[in-house]
């Protein structure tokens, strides 16, 4: 019995030994992750995000565009995967945690190429919100004070460029996408949908009279729309009712006939024993055993048996 124990301490141990090793294995990795994290966390103290890049500009015009205020240690160009195309932004590394914070003070909103470029702190899961120039922000409120308050917002922009001859409001050299992206920004302004061309856009001073006459209408005819679409999907299940019921009630109708016609088909007479069937012909029993041959004459005639 000692020895069973003995041998079962022994094997216990065994099996502990595979488990202590899975735990400082993971204790290890767990140590390099932290290394890791603590190595990029000083790695983004030292560096800038820097978007709205001309795509056109390489890393030497990058170096080029710092060298006035920092020393540039690396610089990272993203590209598309796909077309290896450059995307317009990149991480640049300083020397310095201060060299870093100098550029990103000193060189953001800057112009390079025609494109105003953007220096801000490294920080995952944050946008970077692009802005308009105040002076700019005023011309497009006061046109919209003046008459294009509702109206379809590329005539404030050719309103815009008429008023400014040979300047183009390009506001792709602030970084948006379109113009409707850029108005979206201004403070006080709200940019709604054409109530009947989807993908013309409007801009409103939130809250005005115009803009609450356009939120109205277009509650209405959101109403109008579901209306209609719960009237044609309550026309629709009447439908297919009615349909199902028509075919019940064939099926019904058919079952119905098929009783009548059953119902009205003439009887045939039963046999009877009485000693005279109907028409004064003799009962069918007693016509069988008086047509019955004599047994000589099936035994002999072999051939009338097999019929």
């Amino acid at each position: 019995e000692g020895g069973a124990d003995e041998g079962g301490a022994v094997g216990g141990g065994g099996e502990s030994k595979p488990a202590d090793d899975e735990v400082a294995a993971a204790k290890r990795a767990t140590q390099a992750m932290m290394r890791i994290a603590r190595a990029q966390q000083a790695q983004n103290t030292r560096s800038a995000f820097v978007t709205n890049i001309p795509f056109k500009a390489t890393e030497q015009d990058l170096r080029e565009f710092f060298k006035p205020v920092a020393e540039v240690k690396s610089i990272m160009l993203n590209r598309d995967k796909a077309t290896t195309r450059r995307t317009g932004f990149g991480f640049v590394v300083f020397e310095t945690q201060a060299a870093a914070q100098t550029a990103i003070e000193r060189c953001d909103k800057k112009e390079l190429d025609d494109r105003v470029v953007r220096v801000v702190p490294v920080q995952p899961g944050v946008k970077v919100e692009f802005e308009l120039p105040s002076d700019l922000h005023e011309d497009i409120k006061a046109l919209m004070r003046e008459a294009y308050e509702g109206k379809n917002l590329s005539c404030i922009k050719d309103a815009w460029q008429k008023r400014h001859p040979g300047k183009k409001l390009d506001t792709a050299r602030w970084g948006f996408k379109n113009f409707s992206a850029a108005v979206k920004t201004l403070e006080g302004v709200a940019v709604e949908t054409h109530l009947e061309k989807s993908l013309t856009n409007l801009a409103f001073f939130k809250g005005s009279p115009a803009h609450l006459e356009h939120l109205e209408k277009k509650r209405a005819k959101e109403e109008a729309a579901k209306a209609k679409a719960e009237e044609a999907a309550a026309s629709g299940a009447g439908e297919a009712k009615e349909g199902q019921q028509a075919v019940g009630g064939g099926e019904v109708k058919a079952a119905d006939a098929q009783q009548a016609a059953e119902k009205d088909e003439p009887k045939r007479p039963k046999a009877t024993d009485s000693a005279e069937g109907e028409h004064g012909e003799p009962p069918a029993k007693a016509r069988r055993l008086d047509d019955a041959p004599a047994a000589g004459s099936v035994a002999g005639g072999g051939g009338a048996g097999d019929q």
